[in-house]
This record gives structure tokens, sequence and C-alpha cells, in this order.
């Protein structure tokens, strides 16, 4: 696991969406929150290969469940969920143009 890549894509996903990392990685079930948990997970996952249970640790989860739980929504929520779909897609461009390796086009 690359710290430095996890700290950047929760940087880039608070920023965008006004939250804080200490929102992101508290037990916090606002939707707003929850779903900053789900796009980080979907963007360490699919782009940066990190394993589910590298991703937990993240959230201060005790297992990798939750975050399993996060994919599954997450594709779902990308394709019925536009303002959910467009918030991700910014995210990528901006850690795409930040010139964050391992971001697939």
């Amino acid at each position: 696991m690359c710290a430095l890549t996890s700290e950047r894509v929760i940087e880039v996903v608070c920023k965008e969406l006004s939250l804080t990392k200490e929102e992101v990685i508290s037990h916090n079930r606002e939707r707003r929150i929850v779903d900053a948990r789900k796009m980080i997970a979907y963007v360490l996952r699919n782009h940066f290969d990190f394993t589910l249970t590298e991703i937990s640790k993240l959230f201060n989860h005790k297992d990798h469940s939750v975050v399993f739980r996060y994919l599954i929504v997450t594709e779902d929520l990308i394709f019925t969920n536009k303002i959910f779909r467009e918030n991700l897609m910014e995210i990528e461009r901006k850690l795409s143009e930040s010139g964050l390796t391992g971001l697939k086009d």
C-alpha cells in the first residue's frame, strides 16, 4: 500500500466534496461522508489495485466486508446517480491531471 497515493486520493475527494479527512475516516454515517468513502475505495481499488484490507485500514474498519459493499454499491451508483457519477468523474480527472501514476484512462 502506498501511503502517498491513498493520502492524495483522500485529499482530492475531501476537497471536491468539501469534507475533512477526519470526517471521512470517522464512523459517521451521513450519506455525503459515506459517499466520499465509496469514491475513495473505488478509486484505490480500480485504479491503484489496493486490496480490500488495505482500504479498510484507511477507514479504521475491522474487516474488509464494508469496503466490499462500498464497491458493489458504487458500481450501481455510477449508473443510477448522475450527481455521484459526475463527482467521481471530476475526482478521477483531478487525480489524473495531478500526475498521480496508476490512474488508468
